[in-house]
């Protein structure tokens, strides 16, 4: 007899509702938050001539935040720099003492809150 693939809902449903498996689920939505917004800065400043040629030194991440210190968006760069760290933790930090951040909904919520709005300022730039 064969494998019955439905079983693989019954574990997902029970993977759902145990309340330790969500935490890559966080870390994920972090991590989606972060490449949302970079992807939405970085493409905004190439279309106005940004290039990470231009920035030596830096890396494919870095010169995006650069780019926009260097236009006068400060804010932008920060919370680009910001959502980054926030990624690299999501991503990278297994050990969570390591680090202040708690990984909850409440985290990632509010990651998730900061790429929204650094999607709509640059959306409001010319």
């Amino acid at each position: 007899m064969g494998f019955n693939w439905r079983q693989f809902l019954c574990t997902s449903n029970v993977l759902m509702r145990q309340r330790r498996v969500q935490e890559p689920h966080f870390r994920s939505a972090v991590s989606r938050a972060y490449y949302a917004a970079y992807h939405v800065a970085k493409e905004y400043a190439e279309t106005r001539g940004g290039k990470q040629s231009h920035y030596p030194g830096s890396g494919s991440h870095e010169w995006v935040a650069r780019w926009y210190t260097d236009h006068g968006h400060t804010g932008i760069s920060s919370l680009l720099l910001d959502l980054r760290k926030q990624r690299k933790v999501a991503d990278y930090v297994l050990n969570i003492r390591k680090s202040s951040i708690v990984v909850n909904q409440a985290w990632a919520e509010e990651v998730h809150s900061d790429a929204v709005q650094l999607i709509q300022a640059v959306s409001k730039l010319p």
